[in-house]
């Protein structure tokens, strides 16, 4: 059976990459939400999201004649973004070629290469989203970017950030709190002010400030996760998790109808023990943008003059955007064991 290259790209490009996106962050809740939330897309360098945030309007009451301020109240009205690519690659060895004696052949070799390539491609996203190492001249933003005070989507391209568009930092080293974050015991103590409870309670109403909102999604690393699940069972705190919170297929907590996740990668971002963080995210404001010609793109195969292999290059084209900053919060400065599900690494 001689391979058709050409069949195989279709195969791959129309029958695979689309089951591919769909569950692409299908191990990374908070990604998941984010990109299957997004409708938006773009096709050139460069990108704008209208902003949604409350300092925008000019509503005000007025007379029967008086006039009416139409313009916006400050001159902000889109955050811009500058895509970036993400190249992956899958090859086929001529031994693998001869071993594609059957269609049935030919297709489970090529489902186990791009089920490969995506895990691949969703560590890097992970470790990227979380990281908190400033975007290279390359990289995708993060959400440490995302979630922050700096300037972020071109605004503003010099002086001061404007207030709106700064997220709420919470930190759990200042001489707000009286106890320590760093101390576990303090977290599941009704009477420590830096209890488990209190902070989600100060994390929400700090993310609904702006808008009014509260946020959608709390995120943790998997100790803080595993202890506050502890802390809600003993305390019968929480509720039953909703329809949509169940089809989407991961272990979290439903507290005031915001979904309580973790995700592992966090830790990777974190210096040492004494930095974990706790995010409040309000997802409709926070968007995965790709080039919608660039979603998952295979190149045609080629093969290098001095291999015995073909290879096809695979991109996405896009970048991490937010509408909103204001409606975002964290917790800095909490305790996670960076080895706490991975012992391996310590």
């Amino acid at each position: 059976m001689t391979l058709n290259y050409n069949t195989v790209e279709t195969f791959i490009q129309e029958q695979i990459f689309p089951t591919v996106y769909d569950q692409f962050f299908s191990n990374h809740p908070v990604q998941k939400i984010i990109k299957d939330k997004t409708e938006d897309t773009h096709n050139g360098r460069r990108f704008d999201i209208m902003l949604e945030y409350a300092s925008g309007s000019r509503a005000a009451p007025k007379g029967e004649w008086d006039t009416v301020e139409v313009g916006p109240s400050d001159p902000f009205t889109k955050a811009f973004y500058t895509p970036k690519m993400i190249v992956d690659s899958v090859s086929l060895s001529e031994q693998e070629e001869l071993q594609m004696n059957s269609n049935t052949a030919v297709e489970n070799i090529l489902k186990k290469k791009t089920s490969n390539i995506r895990k691949g491609l969703e560590k890097y996203f992970a470790e990227r989203f979380w990281s908190r190492t400033a975007a290279g001249t390359n990289d995708w933003s993060s959400l440490d970017e995302l979630v922050g005070v700096g300037t972020f989507g071109e605004i503003p391209l010099t002086g001061n950030v404007p207030v709106w568009w700064k997220s709420q930092i919470l930190d759990l080293k200042s001489t707000y709190y009286t106890d320590s974050a760093q101390n576990l015991d303090n977290l599941t103590n009704p009477e420590s002010d830096v209890y488990i409870v209190k902070l989600f309670a100060e994390g929400i109403a700090n993310a609904k400030f702006q808008t009014g909102e509260k946020p959608d999604v709390i995120c943790m690393p998997e100790q803080i996760w595993d202890l506050t699940e502890s802390v809600f069972n003993d305390n019968k705190l929480g509720s039953p998790l909703t329809e949509n919170m169940l089809s989407l297929g991961f272990t979290m907590i439903n507290y005031r109808n915001i979904m309580v996740l973790s995700d592992s990668d966090m830790v990777s971002a974190q210096v040492n023990n004494t930095d974990g963080r706790i995010y409040y995210l309000n997802t409709d404001y926070i968007k995965t943008v790709f080039n919608k010609n660039a979603k998952f793109t295979m190149k045609k195969f080629i093969q290098p003059h001095n291999a015995l292999y073909k290879t096809a290059l695979i991109y996405i084209y896009g970048q991490l955007a937010a509408a909103n900053r204001g409606a975002q919060a964290v917790h800095t400065n909490i305790f996670s064991n960076k080895t706490y599900a991975n012992r391996r690494a310590a």
